[in-house]
């Protein structure tokens, strides 16, 4: 493994931002995860990551540039574990509690929060010819709700945050699913997804731990997008949280780094330009 030193900067994190910094847009657990992930970075080998320039697009009315691709990414809307953990009054957290819905429908209101989507999705020029889904159904609901007009669909299980006994981010086998989401294709799923290693518990494992998994699976995820940029120039992406704060502040490079740090609300889309670049 390379030195820290010898990487370029983005390779080990994000102390050319600092915490400082992320502060001013995160606060409680959301810095806490920014936190986890910072120190994570520096734990992981990064250096044959895509080095990337990335930059938000308010305005995606023509195709992305030969360079680049376009990323629609999109976290779920309102969940059942949402409803759950704001009315929970039991002790310790409400994802580790067994009345917690494991991988949970969306609520109404998820569903109209992803259908609200639909003026943006519809009026991208160019249109996404490929949508890559979380395998959990909040993010799959979201995905077609969002999407209406019959594209491809296809689960990846790199777009989870793995679960370490939280009860919400415990996946399902795809032929359960498909069951669900007819329209949506399991196959390279079934392949490359281990159900019992995903839902085994790692004792003692902190959230550093936790967050080096994530960021193995988002920098992962960015090097199957430069192998599909060739075919895909447009790509939708329906998936969690966290692993955009993953993905986006520590996968990708911004152009402007406060475009990366805001948390992404339930049901919200934002447009991303990737340019790949040689190192």
């Amino acid at each position: 493994m390379k030195s820290l030193a010898a990487l370029p900067p983005r390779m080990h994190g994000r102390s050319s931002l600092s915490t400082l910094a992320a502060s001013s847009f995160l606060e409680g657990s959301k810095l806490k995860h920014f936190e986890a992930l910072d120190e994570a970075a520096k734990q992981v080998d990064r250096s044959g990551l895509p080095v990337t320039l990335c930059r938000i697009n308010k305005n995606p009315t023509s195709p992305p540039d030969a360079s680049s691709v376009r990323l629609l990414l999109i976290r779920h809307g309102e969940a059942e574990h949402n409803v759950f953990s704001d009315n929970f009054k039991g002790g310790g957290e409400s994802s580790f509690h067994p009345d917690c819905p494991i991988d949970p429908f969306l609520t109404e209101k998820g569903l109209s929060q992803a259908k609200a989507l639909i003026p943006q999705t519809s009026a991208l020029v160019p249109q996404p010819s490929l949508i890559l889904t979380s395998p959990l159904k909040r993010a799959t609901q979201t995905a077609l709700a969002a999407f209406p007009d019959g594209r491809s669909f296809m689960c990846s299980h790199l777009l989870t945050e793995g679960s370490n006994g939280v009860r919400e981010d415990m996946i399902s086998d795809g032929e359960s699913l498909s069951k669900f989401f007819p329209s949506v294709d399991y196959s390279a799923y079934n392949e490359d997804c281990d159900i019992a290693a995903e839902h085994a518990i790692t004792p003692n494992s902190d959230l550093v731990f936790s967050k080096r998994k994530l960021m193995v699976r988002s920098d992962d995820f960015l090097r199957q997008i430069q192998g599909l940029k060739n075919e895909h120039r447009v790509i939708g992406v329906a998936t969690h949280s966290q692993w955009l704060q993953s993905f986006c502040n520590f996968s990708l490079n911004f152009e402007d780094a406060s475009e990366s740090l805001e948390w992404f609300g339930t049901g919200e889309l934002r447009v991303v330009d990737v340019e790949f670049r040689h190192k």
